[in-house]
């Protein structure tokens, strides 16, 4: 009958019953709330996603449906406005705090051992923090360690992503620890993105599965790649517990790997919903057409399609970012040694030890223990696919090659800030990018310290670049090379094939002539005789 009368499906029987057994109604009743109450925190703790939201929405409607009821049969709740009211006179001591629930950011105002405040005084607090633009909703009061009920306010966390990282950065005093925290893990997260360090992963809504059609909802969420240990660890560490007291989630180690997905997630979505995105198929007909749609859904946009196509895609970008996920455990060196005297550079790949030191990768892959051993499998396979050189056969072992000059110059250029900036380190030697000047030289070959004005002297001519000096034969050699490179002051440049051409064409010229005067000497020094080599 209860139930019924929740339902709306009650007559004036009915009613009249329940009326003359109030006290097993209200009972009834409470029971019932209770039973939703156990309904809404288990649907927290085991869903995700746009059903778990779909389920809440129906069981707080459920509990609303059964309060309406007990405040008609008991009258309203004793109001708590008087005891707000009080402490609003003084909020000087009080600091926003933050607290973390998926996909929401919860906020009220507390301070040590004192009293909670109301929603205005929150916003109140909210606006002074510079958070007036962000669009708060009130939300079911937050029960704190000391079993009081603080008044809270929520918004989606995508909403507050600008203010989250200012916190971090300029900590005003008004944020709590709480507060400061979650500006903290948002810093992360933009660094993350920034630095590329995300990957996609395509997810199944729990209970869309339709058995007759075989199409399921999917929708892409964003993750963070290759965590800096360090700056988890610091992260984990400086935990407050008071941000965790909205979500079920009592380990740190695990909080902070959901706040840090669900922040890098609303920061990809809401920068993928920025750029034009390739139109999704009309119909998905097709495992092609579902991995279209995919592309399409990068922002996080759900659909509909094959959950046989869905789930192997899934399956295969979880596969594919396995060497990614999480926090970065290890990381690769790659090392790049100057030439010997054949002209080659050798590039090695080191894996860092406990010692401190470096050892080749073949060394840990064949002697490491099995759980090294697959880490740094998964990440030399990684790095072989950005730095395709090291698959070139005949290497003494895995992990070694030898560059030409052209490849080592990439390497120090361009291909080494990729492989960077995907979590490996890199090791070249210096090296500038900057244009070295050519100039012509002459030698005076006589043993005689001075050579007089009208004093005929044998004389040898080179080019300069910078303090290298070249003669014919090694500016030949150097004009041969694809990417013609040597080493001054201690870094290596690469060589204009230009000035090459024209220092040649110069020392062509100018060797004829085997014997100077000191005062032709004198004028060439002086740049007297005209430009010998244009700068």
């Amino acid at each position: 009958m209860v139930q019924r009368h929740l339902d709306g499906l009650t007559d004036d029987t009915i009613l009249h019953k329940l009326q003359n057994n109030k006290s097993q109604w209200v009972e009834t009743l409470f029971r019932f709330l209770e039973q939703t109450d156990k309904s809404i925190a288990r649907v927290r703790r085991e869903h995700r996603g746009i059903e778990r939201r779909t389920v809440l929405d129906d069981l707080n409607s459920e509990a609303d449906r059964i309060d309406k009821v007990l405040t008609d049969i008991l009258g309203p709740a004793p109001s708590h406005e008087v005891t707000y009211q009080d402490v609003e006179e003084d909020t000087s001591k009080a600091e926003i705090q933050l607290a973390w629930r998926d996909g929401r950011l919860i906020a009220w105002l507390g301070a040590h051992k004192s009293q909670s405040f109301g929603h205005e005084t929150i916003l109140d607090s909210l606006e002074r923090l510079g958070a007036n633009s962000i669009e708060w909703s009130t939300s079911e009061d937050l029960q704190l360690p000391n079993e009081q009920l603080a008044p809270c306010v929520s918004a989606p966390i995508s909403s507050t992503l600008g203010w989250l990282v200012s916190l971090g950065s300029d900590r005003p005093d008004l944020a709590g620890a709480t507060s400061i925290w979650m500006g903290l893990a948002a810093g992360l997260a933009v660094k993350l993105v920034v630095e590329g360090k995300i990957f996609p992963a395509l997810h199944e809504v729990n209970g869309t599965q339709n058995s007759d059609s075989g199409d399921a909802l999917f929708h892409v969420r964003w993750s963070p790649a290759l965590i800096d240990l360090d700056a988890h660890a610091a992260l984990v560490a400086s935990t407050p517990s008071a941000v965790m007291l909205a979500c079920d989630e009592t380990d740190r180690h695990r909080f902070v790997g959901k706040v840090l997905s669900d922040l890098t997630d609303s920061i990809v979505r809401m920068a993928a919903g920025q750029v034009k995105l390739p139109y999704a198929p009309a119909e998905i007909k097709s495992r092609e057409d579902f991995g279209e749609m995919v592309v399409s859904g990068l922002d996080g946009m759900a659909f509909r399609g094959n959950s046989d196509y869905g789930s192997d895609i899934s399956r295969r970008l979880n596969q594919w970012a396995v060497p990614v996920t999480g926090i970065e455990k290890l990381r690769l060196l790659v090392r790049l040694s100057p030439p010997d005297e054949s002209g080659a550079w050798l590039s090695e790949v080191l894996v860092p030890i406990e010692s401190g030191g470096l050892e080749p990768i073949e060394i840990t892959i064949n002697t490491g223990s099995e759980t090294r051993r697959k880490l740094v499998n998964k990440q030399i396979s990684r790095l072989e696919r950005l730095f395709p050189e090291l698959l070139r056969p005949g290497g003494r072992r895995r992990g070694e090659v030898l560059l030409s000059q052209s490849e080592a110059w990439d390497l120090m250029t361009h291909t080494g800030e990729r492989l960077k900036a995907a979590g490996f380190n890199v090791e070249v030697p210096p090296m500038s990018k900057r244009k070295a000047t050519p100039i012509l030289r002459i030698t005076a070959e006589s043993q005689e310290t001075m050579v007089s004005a009208q004093q005929l002297a044998d004389i040898s001519w080179s080019a300069v670049f910078d303090d290298v000096e070249l003669n014919a034969e090694e500016i030949e050699r150097l004009a041969s090379e694809a990417r013609p490179l040597v080493e001054s002051k201690g870094q290596w440049i690469e060589l204009d094939k230009a000035d090459l051409s024209e220092a040649a064409a110069a020392l062509a010229e100018y060797s004829k002539k085997t014997q100077m005067s000191g005062a032709e000497m004198l004028r060439h020094a002086l740049g007297l005789e005209g430009a010998l080599l244009a700068a």
